[in-house]
C-alpha cells in the first residue's frame, strides 16, 4: 500500500513540474512576439522637431518608417543621422514622430519605435 501511495505522489509531483515548465516556456515565447525586425538602407532621415528624435525611412529588404528616440540603443558605427548607411535592428509597435508644421505639431505615422539598431560605416 505504501508503494502505491509513493508512486501516486511522485506522479503528481512530476505532472506538476511539467505543467510549471510548460507555462514558463509559453510566457517566454510571448515576450519576443511584439518586436518588429527591420533592415535595409536608410533612405531618408526626418528630424522630429516637436517630440525629439528621428524618423528613419528604411528601404528594402525589410522597409518601414521607424522612430528613433532617446530610449533607443544604437550600436557602431552610429550612422543613423545620414542616408545611405545600412541599418539593422528591431522595434516595438507604435510611436509617433511629431513635426512642427506652421502653428502646431502634427504626427507622422511610424511602423514602430526602435529598440536597438546597428549601422554600417558606409
Amino acid at each position: 500500500m505504501s508503494k502505491n501511495f509513493l508512486i501516486i505522489v511522485l506522479a503528481i509531483i512530476l505532472a506538476g513540474g511539467i505543467l510549471v515548465l510548460s507555462i514558463n516556456l509559453k510566457i517566454k515565447k510571448a515576450e519576443a512576439k511584439g518586436l518588429i525586425p527591420f533592415g535595409g538602407r536608410i533612405l531618408y532621415v526626418t528630424y522630429c522637431t516637436c517630440s525629439g528624435g528621428l524618423l528613419l525611412t528604411i528601404g528594402p529588404p525589410r522597409p518601414g518608417n521607424y522612430y528613433f528616440t532617446a530610449g533607443s540603443r544604437v550600436y557602431a558605427y552610429y550612422q543613423i543621422y545620414r542616408p545611405g548607411a545600412w541599418a539593422l535592428g528591431d522595434a516595438f509597435p507604435g510611436g509617433a514622430c511629431m513635426i512642427y508644421a506652421g502653428t502646431s505639431c502634427v504626427g507622422s505615422p511610424t511602423t514602430g519605435t526602435i529598440r536597438q539598431v546597428g549601422t554600417s560605416l558606409r
